[in-house]
């Protein structure tokens, strides 16, 4: 089973609230404190319009629904430090309680890691990102030179990032680039995801992140 890694050993599940409507609309999990978590969606949804994140369902409800502010609620605290409170589970539980009351809820996955996030798409979306797939891939090299420009420390002889290793990125069984150093996964995704996926890597375990499969290439 994958885990989320939160530092906090409590983390809150929560529900958006449609504040006309009154109905929960997207379910999610956070350990930070929830009026300022739904304050950060807002400050997301002002990077989506500058270009600088992508939309989503969740960033076009905030979008329509403005100049009115969606309003959040707890569902439950999990403290992690306390068996059968798994973060990870409970937001599925809650996902697919809330799916049962509303079909239209926001949420593209089904909670957790991974959460399987291809699984609500529509066969337009799934093509599109298999079109952005090949178009970021397609011809992508490292310059001449790149190893040797590498900084200081990222060659640094302690720096587990700098250790040159195997690893494959997958989507849908196809292996869509192969990373020479942990720096390259990050850059991949644009997100420091290395520190949650090395204990996978280490014991030769796929790791799922998106519906991308990362794992050692044997």
């Amino acid at each position: 089973m994958e885990y989320k890694i939160y530092t906090n050993m409590k983390v809150n599940i929560y529900g958006i609230i449609n504040p006309i409507t009154k109905e929960i609309v997207y379910i999610g999990q956070t350990p930070s404190n929830l009026d300022y978590y739904i304050k950060t969606k807002y400050w997301k949804l002002n990077e989506v319009k500058r270009g600088k994140r992508n939309w989503n369902k969740l960033f076009h409800f905030l979008n329509d629904l403005l100049p009115i502010k969606a309003e959040i609620t707890l569902l439950k605290i999990c403290d992690t430090e306390k068996p059968f409170n798994d973060p990870d589970g409970f937001e599925k539980i809650y996902i697919k309680k809330y799916k049962e009351l509303n079909p239209n809820l926001l949420n593209e996955t089904d909670g957790g890691i991974g959460g399987n996030t291809h699984k609500y798409k529509s066969i337009d979306e799934k093509i599109a990102i298999g079109k952005k797939i090949s178009k970021k891939l397609k011809g992508k090299k490292k310059p001449i030179g790149f190893a040797d420009h590498l900084s200081f420390i990222r060659k640094g002889a302690n720096n587990p990032m700098a250790i040159k290793r195997n690893i494959g990125i997958y989507y849908k069984n196809e292996l869509v680039c192969k990373c020479n150093y942990a720096f390259e996964v990050n850059e991949f995704f644009n997100k420091q995801i290395w520190s949650n996926i090395y204990k996978y890597i280490k014991c030769n375990c796929p790791y799922n992140y998106k519906g991308y499969i990362i794992k050692r290439i044997i």
